[in-house]
């Protein structure tokens, strides 16, 4: 295996498109809305979203993950409870050496 490879599939860096905000903003999972703070007109609803991990070889795009999502731009927030759950599930998921990974989200 080219060494350059080897090192990108090292690296320990996860791109998590929807739950970055979930960290900024620290929602509960008993949260019922809250003002979307990317478009800053519409109040989150219960829905569901896609999530996308990327860490070293591994792609793992998770369907069905419940969360508040904006109305008006799209934008969706997930709990701080399942955002734990989708982390640990993607770390073990990297440990197997999977490559690509397309699941429905399913609680734990």
């Amino acid at each position: 295996m080219d060494d350059g490879l080897a090192m990108s599939c090292e690296k320990i860096t996860y791109r998590l498109h929807a739950v970055l905000r979930m960290f900024e903003r620290k929602i509960t999972a008993a949260e019922d809305f809250m003002k979307c703070v990317i478009c800053k007109k519409g109040s989150t609803k219960p829905g569901t979203t896609t999530v996308t991990f990327e860490r070293g070889c591994l792609t793992m795009v998770v369907k069905c993950v419940p969360a508040q999502v904006c109305p008006n731009c799209g934008e969706a927030y997930i709990s701080e409870l399942v955002t734990a759950e989708l982390l640990k599930d993607a770390e073990e998921r990297a440990k197997t050496g999977a490559q690509v990974e397309i699941r429905q989200y399913v609680a734990a």
